[in-house]
């Protein structure tokens, strides 16, 4: 792995997991919304079965820092960038940049990665920077999508309410061109936030499969729900209508739809539930491009951070449906 002075990064360890909890306390105490990450056994599990790969950056004997790549549910090519961190004393100190460069000069490759993201905080811009510098491009904000509460630990967070994340995406080159079908009534906004990904565009209303199917995961602490419509149906609403009264009251609900035939109907359908845009998210379902959507209370857009020029436009975007001006 890469070196530099007095820094080291390495693979993560049965000796060095003890260490990935005691990096979220000190930067967010225990009110990190996944508890997982508090769970050494778990980390470890997840890296040894190929789930996740964990790099450590070290100073010596010491643990300062961590980065992770994760690979998705619906696309096995696709991998998160997640977890980035370094303890506040060594933030002016190369280890971000040598933990992020390993990730995507090491770890990547060697997995056969078809793309990759971020999830990236909009209570500053420091991570924004590291993603726009590997070559990432900004395609999804997703509002409201984590208590206050985690981020009043570190004096580099300055909130009042719930934090948003913007979600940012590569591809590796040389990939063949994706059928994206664009619902008519985002189309404008997709084809803006596509730019740079080579895409083969579809449209026009085409009737979806006979059965819906979807799926969703809750995570209590945050308040927050994902729901993934795996099959587009005639029967959508019915289905998310079962699945919303199933998963009670949540602060955010974030939901996700591949771009494939009967997506203009199918957003029709969920805007009815109160969905508006979250963004555009590639390769997000193997073989498709994904469209996310949100349900969620009003953000406090001072609040949001995004870096121009795709994150000002990402963000009027988002804003713009929510406020029926899109």
């Amino acid at each position: 792995m890469a070196n530099g002075p007095e820094i080291g990064i390495r693979r993560l360890e049965e000796s060095s997991a003890g260490e990935v909890p005691k990096l979220y306390r000190a930067i967010y105490g225990d009110d990190f919304p996944a508890p997982v990450v508090y769970d050494s056994e778990a980390i470890l599990k997840a890296d040894r079965e190929g789930d996740q790969v964990t790099l450590l950056a070290f100073s010596g004997d010491r643990v300062i820092g961590q980065a992770v790549a994760s690979r998705s549910a619906w696309n096995p090519g696709l991998y998160e960038l997640m977890g980035l961190m370094v303890l506040p004393e060594f933030r002016s100190s190369p280890a971000a940049s040598m933990l992020a460069k390993a990730i995507t000069d090491e770890v990547l490759p060697s997995l056969g990665w078809e793309a990759r993201y971020t999830e990236s905080t909009t209570a500053h811009d420091r991570s924004q920077r590291i993603d726009l510098r590997m070559g990432h491009r900004h395609c999804a904000l997703a509002l409201n999508l984590l208590p206050g509460v985690a981020y009043g630990h570190d004096e580099l967070f300055s909130v009042s309410g719930r934090v948003s994340c913007v979600m940012s995406f590569m591809e590796r080159p040389g990939l063949s061109p994706l059928d994206t079908w664009l619902p008519s009534r985002y189309e404008s906004a997709l084809l803006a936030l596509s730019e740079g990904f080579p895409r083969e565009f579809r449209r026009g209303e085409t009737p979806p499969g006979k059965d819906a199917s979807l799926k969703f995961i809750v995570f209590p602490v945050a308040g927050v729900a994902y729901v993934t419509v795996t099959d587009l149906g005639e029967n959508l609403a019915d289905t998310m209508e079962e699945s919303l009264a199933k998963l009670g009251i949540l602060d955010t609900i974030m939901l996700q739809m591949p771009l494939l035939p009967g997506i203009d109907r199918s957003v029709e359908v969920v805007r009815e539930m109160g969905f508006r845009l979250g963004g555009y998210l590639p390769r997000w379902f193997q073989g498709a491009d994904g469209l996310l959507l949100q349900r969620t209370g009003e953000p406090l857009w001072e609040e949001i951070k995004l870096l121009p020029p795709r994150g000002t436009m990402l963000m009027d975007l988002v804003r713009s449906d929510r406020e029926g001006s899109l």
